[in-house]
């Protein structure tokens, strides 16, 4: 065999088995039905959350939760302990000395997190479980402290914007006995 004949025949089967295929199905005249015309029961719901919200093995309950950390800068921190059956969590950490803390109990979790600047603080600490929780802090500045205590249907769907310096915000959702 050629040796130029060798070459082309090596490059391409290298191009056949180097590309990826991206097979794709459209759906067509497919009702979309929700939950609760399916015949849902509000107590069989309850009833699952509290079964769910109680073990101590949230990995077994596990369907989809991600956890993202990004972080460029020296001695960010991030502490996660989230219990969920399906969430997504996504820290964005540009600076330095970022810290962020999050404890959530829900059925489904989506918290955004953005921290750009330096000495900025967030933690979100949940008390009661909920059914499902969504959540956006963007902190831009230098040493911001933003702490969320609890949760009721306020705090849920919440956006927080900080920007600026030397700013502290505490948000109680704290009920008194």
């Amino acid at each position: 065999m050629n040796p130029c004949n060798r070459i082309y025949l090596i490059a391409l089967l290298t191009i056949v088995l180097w590309i990826p295929e991206t097979w794709g199905q459209t759906y067509k005249n497919v009702e979309i039905t929700p939950r609760s015309a399916v015949g849902g029961n509000a107590q069989e719901l309850n009833l699952y959350t509290s079964q769910f919200l109680q073990t101590n093995t949230p990995a077994t309950n596990s369907v989809s939760n991600e956890v993202f950390v990004h972080q460029i800068g020296n001695y960010n921190k991030f502490s996660a302990d989230v219990q969920s059956s399906f969430g997504s969590v996504t820290a964005y950490q540009f600076g330095d000395q970022n810290e962020t803390f999050i404890s959530k109990k829900a059925i489904g979790i989506r918290e955004h997190i953005l921290q750009n600047g330096d000495n900025n603080i967030f933690y979100d600490i949940g008390v009661n479980p909920e059914l499902l929780y969504s959540g956006r802090v963007i902190q831009s500045g230098s040493n911001q402290k933003l702490y969320v205590l609890g949760n009721n249907s306020l705090s849920n769907r919440m956006r927080i914007n900080m920007r600026g310096n030397n700013q502290t915000v505490i948000i109680r959702n704290v009920s008194r006995q």
